[in-house]
Parts: structure tokens; sequence; C-alpha cells
């Protein structure tokens, strides 16, 4: 997983996440619930992020949380908000309150 984060495109972006804790990251990803989607939409104006579209819907997520601008460019799709990852750290620090 540690090898994944260290990939230079996505290590660009992680590092410029404010407190962002790594460890923290990968155990939730650890921890993830892996989907099959059963059929992708053709939604995104990137055919190969529909596949990340389907596998939210899949899960009945809340979020589908991305750096891409095709995705974040949608807002949300069926009920699902689209947001970056400083967008959803604040969400989880609001919904989570105060310490």
């Amino acid at each position: 997983m540690t090898e994944v984060f260290s990939r230079p495109s996505l290590a660009r972006k992680l590092n410029g996440i404010v407190g962002l804790d790594r460890e923290a990251v990968i155990r939730v990803i650890e921890a993830a619930t892996y989907v099959e989607p059963e059929h992708t939409p053709a939604v995104s104006r990137d055919p190969k992020d529909d596949k990340f579209l389907a596998a939210a819907m899949a899960a009945t997520a809340d979020y589908l949380v991305s750096e891409d601008n095709d995705l974040l460019v949608l807002g949300a799709y069926e009920g699902i908000r689209i947001v970056d990852a400083a967008t959803f750290l604040t969400i989880l620090e609001t919904e989570s309150g105060p310490d």
C-alpha cells in the first residue's frame, strides 16, 4: 500500500493536504469493502472514470472522493456527492465535531 502513496502523481496531491495521516488512510483502505458493479454507466466526460461512479453506486456510497476533474465537475451522481480529498476531510471534521 505504501508504494501506491509513493507514486509521484499521487504523492504530489497528498502532500498538499495539511494534517493528512497516511497511516490512518491506509487503515481505512485496508478495512474497505470491495464491490463489483453490475453495470457501468456512461456518465463522465472521461469514460475511464465511469468505473468509479459504478463502484460508488454499487457500494451505496454517500461520497466519491477524487482529485480527478472529470469526476469533480459532476458535483454529484445519483445522490452521491463527488468531492476532493480536502473537502472530504473538512466534512469528516465537521461531522465528528470538536474533540
